[in-house]
């Protein structure tokens, strides 16, 4: 059974990060812990879904606060930032739940929890950021993608392509007003 990361905490305790450095899970994108015996309780993936938007808004503030040169990130980006990750996410997982309602196939979603400090050094490092999407994974137990890659590969180029069209047909938008955001300060000309 995959243990969230409140699960880890709760069962493990603190402990559970020197086992996290030893393994390389705080960079291991789309890898989750198993543990046997499972969860009492299964884990509760809209709590899932909008603490990966917190974090991925937090995370995409900082990286425009870092890219501006330190400068004032105004109140618009505090709405418009979580605003636009609320729909980039949304799109996604609607496109991919969607394609995977046409196959027949029950899914849920999990966040990608390990790869935030990856992002997070990203957005530190060279002030980008890298969304940490997290995906759907069919509900049933003892699954295989071997069995599966006929539908969850079409499921996961589904939620790709919807992701890259929302960014071509909104992104440029987000990254002229970053770029507006620069010139003000001098960092960019005009």
């Amino acid at each position: 059974m995959i243990l969230s990361p409140g699960q880890q905490f709760r069962r493990y305790g603190v402990g559970i990060l020197s086992l996290w450095v030893k393994i390389f899970h705080y960079i291991d994108i789309g890898h989750f812990l198993w543990a046997r015996p499972g969860a009492e309780q299964p884990d509760n993936q809209a709590l899932q879904w909008w603490g990966n938007v917190l974090m991925n808004a937090l995370v995409l503030l900082l990286a425009l606060w870092i890219w501006t040169g330190f400068g004032d990130v105004n109140l618009t980006a505090f709405i418009a930032v979580p605003l636009m990750c609320v729909f980039f996410f949304g799109v996604r997982e609607l496109a991919m739940r969607l394609t995977a309602n046409g196959y027949g196939l029950s899914v849920r979603y999990r966040a990608w929890k390990s790869g935030f400090p990856l992002n997070l050094a990203i957005a530190i490092v060279f002030g980008f950021w890298y969304p940490m999407a997290g995906s759907v994974y069919p509900t049933k137990n003892g699954w295989h993608y071997r069995d599966l890659i006929p539908k969850l590969g079409p499921i996961a180029f589904v939620g790709a392509l919807s992701a890259l069209l929302f960014t071509w047909g909104h992104g440029h938008c987000f990254i002229s007003a970053c770029c507006r955001l620069k010139s003000r300060h001098g960092l960019i000309s005009p």
